[in-house]
């Protein structure tokens, strides 16, 4: 592996630096391994948000929550200049986003993403609600050995609050109110967390949150929305009955219901678009996903090395996206008014087994899981007072998953060694109907077998180091197979493609890690080499003044990078004050066309100072990120952002268990700066390009009462 000479350098100075961020607690990750297991000894990079960490953000977002992650980054969520209540939906782990990432709820998949041409609705964001979570896990580089398809890049991995997250021993009943008020969007987020003890075998816990915001406050802001209201209403039900010490039955219902509307007059719209055909704009969008599960665990260390544990799971998952416009135009001097409907359905069905053994040093880890979904878009344009058309871009499609996996992870003196592989099956069946021809809906087959080895070498009780080589897969989605569409108005056309393969990718990262009184640090680098990537190009032989946009496989493309963190105590104790950083720099290139990949983001680095009172109640942290300016192919001629610097203070007092405040001012000194993922492939010439600029200085405020 050849890393740049920036990596390079950053490595070595991270190496003597001393660098993750310290916790006082040993964190425990499930989902690297699907066991419990410290994340100190994780042969990988992982990272774990707790309930404690994530009271403190109530009615946060994934792009706040992972805002301290080195190598990850959410890029805001924006239709027709609309921000949706999550306002970040789109992570990217390591210069990968979008279908590469895998999101998991309680081990379940969220609902199939569709993306066609420039519309896209992937804030997997909108789908969660933040103030129902117990915890966070985000894997960097391939999960696939253990998840599948999908996690090529990456996982995240979000668990809901149980009944024992909220009760202790002896405690029966028990409160928590989280408000929090964001001042960028006017955002307020209630929340009312209640479980309790129903019987000696039986508890119950319940969750309610309520949100509300408006147009998010840019910094050099273009007034282009007249006004905008975004509302969710979000419900979380968890019985669980324990049989006995060893075996207990959860049931959820999970619902997450959010909309968004907004109108535009005339001036607003055309400084937007540039265009003077624009009248009046009206958005109404709507998203819900419910979820309804059934999971039986048994867990019993102590039993016959054949079944230490055994989980089943059983899953219905029903989820809708309604994105509502209406739009008049005037061409030649006649008014138009459309209305426009796009209905997005994805209703999912899965079983999940899962089974732990132990023989010696070793522990084996299998099972299998099986889902399958049904999807479904179509398009309606209804012209006032004329007809209305129904189209479909993609086919309805039927989406099939099976697969199997094994892993063994075995301790050995100062080793341990985790090996590992899945095999997975997937299938595409695509529908043919009155809106879509049988030559327009091709179906799909793939399988394969993904192995990872890793090792951790414990080299001291403060020092150790780890190691692993993991391989990647992602199947073509159901749209880039079948996506056909064209738009004459607006000069584009979408075409289908039967033959896409699926893409792979082999992955190498290596990684030391310090724990000590004063300091605390990781190192890592990583090295990613895919085949058959997939990506939207431009047919170049198209002639005529419509661009032609198909899906296709790029033969190879790298990305490779460094990661460094680090935390210095002035005392021993870890309280009073602290100096930390994080580095992350990722390069990314098709190398087939010897051009850098666009989804890599550019070189950045935090750091700041650390305070915390000796009585534990008071935590403030004063935070300086800069991000560089992105790598882009040589001869670009679209916008391409500057470097910058923007600072970040927050403050959170605790006096005692049952009281918790929380309050920050983000973008101290008013900078007005870009996210290049927000921004990547738009003309420099674009009429008010300065709407996409991020948030002005805000005030985030919460606090939390439990009882």
């Amino acid at each position: 592996m050849k890393l740049s000479k920036k990596l390079l350098i950053s490595s070595v100075a991270a190496t003597f630096f001393v660098p993750v961020l310290a916790q006082d607690t040993l964190k425990i990750t499930v989902t690297g391994t699907r066991s419990p297991k410290p994340v100190d000894s994780f042969p990988g990079t992982i990272d774990v948000i707790e309930k404690e960490e994530l009271s403190t953000k109530s009615g946060s977002s994934i792009k706040e929550l992972t805002n301290d992650i080195p190598g990850v980054s959410v890029t805001s969520t924006k239709r027709s200049g609309v921000v949706g209540p999550s306002a970040s939906g789109n992570v990217n782990i390591r210069g990968l986003d979008f279908e590469r990432i895998l999101f998991m709820v309680d081990g379940i998949r969220l609902p199939e993403p569709y993306r066609f041409s420039s519309y896209y609705n992937l804030d997997l964001g909108s789908y969660i609600d933040f103030n129902s979570l117990a915890s966070v896990e985000i894997i960097k580089g391939p999960a696939s050995a253990l998840y599948g398809a999908d996690a090529l890049g990456g996982l995240v991995s979000y668990r809901t609050i149980k009944p024992s997250d909220l009760l202790t021993k002896d405690k029966k009943n028990a409160l928590e109110i989280p408000i929090s008020y964001d001042s960028s969007n006017n955002g307020l987020s209630e929340s009312i967390k209640f479980a309790t003890k129903l019987s000696d075998k039986n508890s119950l816990a319940v969750i309610y949150t309520k949100e509300d915001s408006e147009e998010l406050k840019v910094k050099a802001d273009s007034k282009y929305i007249d006004d905008e209201t975004n509302s969710g209403n979000n419900y979380l039900v968890n019985l669980t009955h324990d049989f006995d010490d060893f075996s207990q039955l959860s049931a959820i219902y999970d619902n997450v219901s959010r909309n968004s509307k907004a109108t535009s007059t005339e001036d607003n719209l055309s400084a937007m678009s540039g265009r003077s055909t624009y009248t009046s704009l009206k958005t109404d969008d709507e998203i819900n996903r419910d979820r309804i599960s059934l999971e039986y665990k048994y867990d019993n260390p102590d039993n016959n090395k054949l079944l230490k544990f055994f989980r089943s799971k059983i899953y219905s998952q029903y989820a809708r996206s309604n994105d509502n416009y209406d739009r008049t135009t005037v061409s030649r001097g006649t008014p138009t008014s459309k209305e426009h409907r796009y209905y997005l359905k994805n209703d999912s069905q899965g079983l999940d087994l899962e089974f732990q053994s132990e023989f010696n040093n070793s522990k084996f880890t299998y099972g299998i899981d099986y889902s399958k979904v049904e999807t479904s878009r179509l398009r309606s344009t209804k012209t006032i007072g004329g007809s209305t058309v129904n189209e479909k871009d993609t086919p309805d499609t039927d989406i099939t998953r099976f697969g199997s996996y094994i892993q063994n992870e075995l301790s050995k003196g100062k080793f341990d060694f985790i090996t590992g592989i899945r095999y997975d099956n997937y299938d595409l069946d695509a529908k043919p109907d009155q809106y879509v021809t049988s030559t327009a809906a091709a179906d799909l087959s793939a399988d394969k077998f993904s192995p990872k080895i890793a090792t951790n070498y414990n080299f001291t009780d403060n020092f150790s180091g780890y190691a692993q080589y993991s391989q990647g897969f992602r199947a073509p989605a159901y749209y880039e197979v079948n996506a056909n569409f064209t738009n004459l108005r607006y000069g584009y056309r979408t075409i289908s493609n039967p033959d896409l393969k699926p893409e792979t990718s082999n992955s190498y990262e290596v990684g030391f890690r310090g724990r000590y009184p004063k300091i605390d640090y990781t190192v890592s680098a990583f090295y990613n080499d895919y085949s058959n990537f997939i990506e939207q190009l431009v047919d170049t032989n198209a002639s005529g003044r419509t661009t032609v946009y198909q899906t296709r496989n790029v033969d190879n493309a790298e990305i490779k990078g460094a990661e460094l963190a680090f935390n210095y105590y002035i005392n021993s104790n870890r309280k009073g004050i602290s100096l930390f950083s994080n580095i992350s720099s990722t390069e990314g290139d098709n190398t087939t066309d010897n051009v850098p990949l666009s989804t890599v983001n550019p070189f950045e680095a935090k750091f700041g100072i650390k305070y915390l009172s000796s009585n534990g109640k008071w935590d403030a942290k004063l935070t300086n990120t800069y991000v560089g300016k992105a790598r882009v192919a040589a001869n670009t001629t679209t916008f391409v952002p500057n470097s910058y610097n923007v600072s970040d203070i927050e403050v959170t007092y605790k006096p005692n268990e049952k009281y918790l405040i929380s309050a920050g001012i983000y973008n101290l000194f008013d900078e007005a700066y870009y996210n290049y993922q927000d921004v990547k492939g738009k003309a420099t010439d674009l009429s008010n390009l300065t709407r996409f600029t991020q948030p002005e200085r805000h005030l985030k405020v919460g606090a939390t009462i439990r009882f």
